[in-house]
């Protein structure tokens, strides 16, 4: 979503002046080495959220999959609310209807970027899959391990999927001190929810 332009348009990410590939080669961690030609799943965001930069907490922060914790101030990163849908048909642009079965708290550049994780409705086992660990017994079991090396890498390649010098500096972080259950899902939704209607219905932006 365009943030930054007049009605907030959908349109294709472009970086280094070029549509963005999301090319990974599988550069990162060679115990969980996925290649992708894009994003793991299907990939969109969550209407009427907004994730506020102003309201900051401070947590423990750390490179995925690593233990070593800093404190970290963060705001949100100023979008709508991300979102992963789990599904074996494909989505094409546009609304779906999605079960939420849990969130990641991911760090962006020092902002919040949460990554709520749902499930296709229309997937057979969806009435069974009500939080992430219920995908190790479903036809997703390497959906969390899929994200998370997509998330601790994409930044450390270019435009071509090539390595960047120095990729360490561009590691995926995670807040580690908060849940991923569903419950949470729903909570941090709920609170973006309201700091979108906050803007909505201020009279200064009508």
């Amino acid at each position: 979503m365009a943030t930054d332009e007049t009605w907030n348009m959908v349109k294709s990410d472009i970086k280094d002046g070029k549509l963005r590939k999301l090319a990974y080669k599988g550069d990162g961690n060679p115990d969980e080495k996925f290649e992708f030609k894009g994003m793991p799943y299907a990939y969109g965001m969550i209407p009427r959220t907004y994730e506020n930069p102003t309201i900051k907490e401070t947590y423990k922060v750390a490179v995925i999959g690593e233990s070593e914790e800093t404190d970290m101030e963060v705001g949100g990163d100023n979008d709508p609310m991300d979102l992963y849908i789990l599904a074996d048909r494909e989505l094409k642009a546009g609304q779906h209807k999605c079960k939420v079965i849990g969130v990641y708290h991911f760090v962006d550049d020092g902002e919040i970027d949460y990554k709520i994780v749902a499930i296709d409705s229309q997937h057979k086992d969806c009435a069974s899959i009500n939080e992430l660990e219920d995908l190790k017994n479903s036809s997703f079991a390497d959906a969390p391990a899929k994200i998370m090396n997509w998330l601790k890498y994409y930044k450390t390649v270019d435009n071509d999927g090539n390595l960047i010098a120095n990729p360490e500096k561009k590691y995926g972080k995670m807040v580690t001190c908060r849940s991923t259950s569903a419950a949470e899902a729903m909570k941090v939704i709920k609170e973006c929810k309201m700091s979108y209607l906050a803007i909505a219905n201020d009279p200064k932006m009508q």
